[in-house]
């Protein structure tokens, strides 16, 4: 295994690599790229939430606070997610 850049990329034998650039690009995504509701959507962007890195930095408690995200569309929010690799309340480093 050899450790790349601060930004997290780390090359490992086997592919890896391309999994990790991959969630990388994910979390640069636009929240409006996203196959959601438009109840979904709409509440993300009262929220201000424009990137997927910035969506996984909050926690469900913080979403909830979002006029119009209740219940049902964190659901949809978080089973999108885990089909990315990503969970909300993630850490990321600054560069991401």
């Amino acid at each position: 295994m050899c450790e790349g850049s601060a930004a997290g990329d780390v090359v490992v034998v086997g592919g890896a690599f391309v999994y990790i650039r991959r969630v990388n690009d994910n979390l640069r995504r636009s929240v409006a790229e996203l196959k959601l509701s438009v109840r979904a959507a709409n509440a993300l962007q009262n929220g201000n939430i424009k990137t997927v890195g910035e969506l996984v930095q909050k926690t469900a408690d913080e979403l909830l606070l979002v006029k119009n995200l209740g219940r049902k569309p964190l659901k949809e929010i978080t089973d999108l997610l885990a089909t990315m690799g990503l969970t909300l309340g993630m850490k990321l480093d600054e560069e991401l």
